[in-house]
């Protein structure tokens, strides 16, 4: 696996913070890594206990779609409570 900005491999996985990381993102089988070269932080699918390279998408891009698809749908249920 290599780091989407500097392509080093020095690559290390990141704890989950927040509720969106720790509950959906978990669901989804998306992990959190560290660049140990650059300091990038972004996210791959990973199914295994230790993962391997894989060719998914992993732009920070679809983590912002993720965030702003929960979001909306938590405003839109709680607009109509």
């Amino acid at each position: 696996m290599n780091c989407p900005r500097c392509h080093s491999e020095r690559i290390h996985r990141l704890r989950r913070k927040g509720i969106i990381e720790r509950r959906i993102l978990a669901m989804l089988f998306v992990r959190p890594f560290r660049c140990g070269r650059c300091g990038y932080r972004f996210f791959r699918w990973s199914i295994a206990v230790n993962p391997i390279p894989s060719t998914a998408p992993t732009s920070i891009g679809f983590y912002l779609f993720l965030v702003q698809a929960v979001k909306s749908w938590f405003y839109r249920r709680h607009a109509l409570l």
